[in-house]
């Protein structure tokens, strides 16, 4: 092998181990940094469990919290809302009072960059279920801008 043909093969194999070890760094923080949320969700889920229910407002309680792996849950009950039979309206009119905090709070929108998912409940008091919503990046696609 003469001097050329090694600087060359060196440059190719220190290359190749430079965007390799980059690329197993970037895995490995990426694995880290969904490991300490979701064991972050489990704490949440045990604190906010110990205060619950919680009265939000006149006519929202929060009931529980659940936290399963990188979906953490919040189960609310209402009362004083007529039911209707139109539960997707119901559905759709607590949505657009919950997207805007969701999306503005940067905690939560760091997370979903990470593939946390926020699923809101709606149970009637009487335990009727009127159904529920997620919150992904997707969901909150002005956050994630440049």
């Amino acid at each position: 092998m003469n001097k050329k043909s090694f600087w060359v093969a060196f440059i190719i194999g220190f290359t190749l181990l430079f965007f390799g070890v980059k690329y197993f760094l970037a895995q490995s923080t990426q694995d880290r940094i969904m490991n300490d949320m979701i064991a972050g969700f489990t704490l949440a889920e045990q604190d906010l469990n110990a205060k619950l229910p919680l009265r939000i407002d006149e006519k929202t309680t929060l009931l529980r919290v659940k936290a399963d792996g990188a979906v953490f849950t919040y189960e609310y009950a209402v009362n004083d809302v007529e039911n209707t039979g139109d539960k997707s309206a119901l559905i759709a009119t607590f949505r657009s009072f919950v997207a805007p905090s969701v999306c503005n709070r940067v905690d939560m929108v760091r997370f979903m960059g990470y593939g946390a998912r926020y699923v809101y409940s709606y149970s009637f008091e009487d335990g009727e279920v009127i159904g529920s919503f997620a919150f992904t990046k997707i969901e909150c696609p002005a956050a994630f801008q440049p």
